[in-house]
């Protein structure tokens, strides 16, 4: 039987075979470097096209590093002493990769008061779901899996209408990222599959990569404007 999203929540998985261990740590490398090339990349961009938006673009790539940073300290430490905190670390994580990443969106997209209240909506529920995760485990076990898609495509549905008025170029990659996201759960709750694991986070990878995607051609549509 597949096993809860709130079992997996809480890191009760079933042990790994070496090759899947091998396989997931090589796709944890591919993203960290990936992610780490990807920072460089965007804030050199911005710099040399002179852009305003620079510091949310760190705050994206602050939130990239952290997700795909964590996630490999938890993945890859098997048999450390504080592997349960790596895990708080690592579900943390997501949320600030999720805020991080539409940031950029809003603070561009809206006037200073709208871009406000969007910010505080989304970093308010991205802090309430952090501060479940550290000191209510138990809750926010339960109520993991509604926290990061709500908080998903919750901004999303905000974002859409002024992308899609806009820049619908930039609107489709996100919307493909967040079906990634969701489609791959099916794959994270799977815990019978061969692999699950590793594959999960392939989607996560392919999710980011069409974010990032997003990213770099809303500050490219910036430049040219």
């Amino acid at each position: 039987m597949a096993m809860s999203f709130q079992q997996v929540a809480l890191g009760n998985r079933r042990p790994q075979s070496n090759a899947e261990f091998i396989a997931d740590g090589i796709i944890h490398i591919v993203g960290l470097t990936a992610a780490l090339c990807g920072t460089i990349g965007l804030v050199a961009l911005a710099l040399l096209g002179g852009h305003s938006d620079v510091l949310q673009l760190l705050v994206y790539c602050g939130g990239m590093l952290a997700m795909f940073g964590a996630s490999a300290a938890y993945n890859l430490g098997y048999g450390t002493r504080f592997r349960h905190v790596l895990q708080s670390f690592d579900h943390s994580a997501i949320f600030l990769m999720i805020t991080g990443t539409y940031t950029p969106f809003i603070t561009n997209g809206f006037s200073f008061w709208a871009a406000s209240l969007l910010l505080v909506l989304i970093w308010g529920w991205a802090l309430c779901g952090i501060a479940m995760r550290l000191f209510w485990p138990a809750a926010f076990a339960r109520y993991s899996l509604m926290l990061y898609l709500g908080l998903g495509w919750m901004a999303v549905i905000f974002i859409a209408p002024q992308l899609y008025l806009t820049t619908p170029q930039v609107l489709i990659p996100l919307i493909i990222g967040g079906l990634l996201y969701t489609g791959g759960v099916l794959f994270h709750v799977g815990e019978r599959l061969p692999f699950q694991n590793a594959i999960w986070h392939v989607f996560v990878l392919a999710a980011a990569a069409s974010h990032y995607y997003a990213v770099v051609e809303s500050v490219l549509l910036r430049a040219s404007a």
